[in-house]
């Protein structure tokens, strides 16, 4: 008597419902493709060789000069074709405006004009002095009169009753400032000076819009030329190019 053969549980899917769960059937096997092609052979029988890979060879132009290395694996070369360094940008940090920027914006006049235009300025305002400016000025007469040399050219002091001759002449315009005598007039402004120092230490800061503006004009000014100064020099010099095997 032949027993019943043995059943299995089936889990049911949406997709393969009834599916048990210990399938025996052997995946389908894909076959080994042999269609394998032979190698070449010549007629003495032997195995034709792959060609030989040859090295590109690297062509350099004609303005190209060789130079030695240190390295054997590394070849120098200076190409008027390679591209120059740039300089960099210079900073505003690195110009200062000084003399010979401001100095043709100082205008000088005689003591004549300088007389006048005291005459007006104490028309509009009484000149006045600080104490320390006065003791300076009597100190500075002093020390002039104790040490007269008379073989020096002296300029002599404008005002009628000051006897004071001067050789010196950043003493000598300090003098004239005791007088409120000013030889020194800004040409953006009306303001005068009785020393060129303090004329240019004027436009180096003076705040208003006028002379703000004018040094922003001589700095862009100065920047450019420096500017092309250094593309000058950075062009005469060729950059070598480095070109490693």
């Amino acid at each position: 008597m032949n027993s019943p053969a043995p059943t299995y549980p089936t889990v049911e899917t949406a997709a393969a419902p009834n599916i048990p769960l210990y399938d025996d059937t052997p995946s389908p096997r894909t076959p080994l493709s042999t269609n394998v092609k032979s190698p070449q052979f010549d007629i003495s029988g032997g195995v034709v060789p792959s060609p030989l890979m040859t090295s590109p060879t690297l062509s350099l132009p004609e303005s190209m000069t060789l130079l030695l290395s240190n390295s054997p694996h590394q070849t120098i070369y200076i190409s008027d074709e390679s591209p120059r360094s740039q300089p960099e940008p210079l900073a505003d940090e690195d110009i200062e405006l000084g003399v010979n920027d401001f100095g043709p914006q100082i205008k000088e006049i005689d003591i004549e004009q300088a007389r006048k235009n005291r005459a007006k300025r104490r028309a509009e305002k009484e000149f006045s002095r600080s104490e320390k400016k006065k003791k300076a000025d009597e100190t500075r007469v002093k020390k002039n009169a104790s040490g007269v040399k008379p073989r020096k050219n002296r300029k002599p002091c404008p005002e009628p009753n000051c006897r004071s001759s001067w050789s010196n002449m950043k003493g000598f315009q300090n003098h004239l400032g005791s007088h409120d005598i000013r030889l020194f007039v800004c040409e953006l402004c009306p303001a005068d000076f009785p020393r060129f120092d303090n004329a240019i230490n004027h436009l180096k800061t003076k705040l208003d819009m006028t002379h703000t503006i004018n040094r922003q004009k001589l700095l862009a000014i100065k920047r450019s030329a420096k500017q092309l100064q250094a593309n000058s020099q950075s062009s005469e010099s060729p950059t070598p190019s480095y070109t490693s095997f």
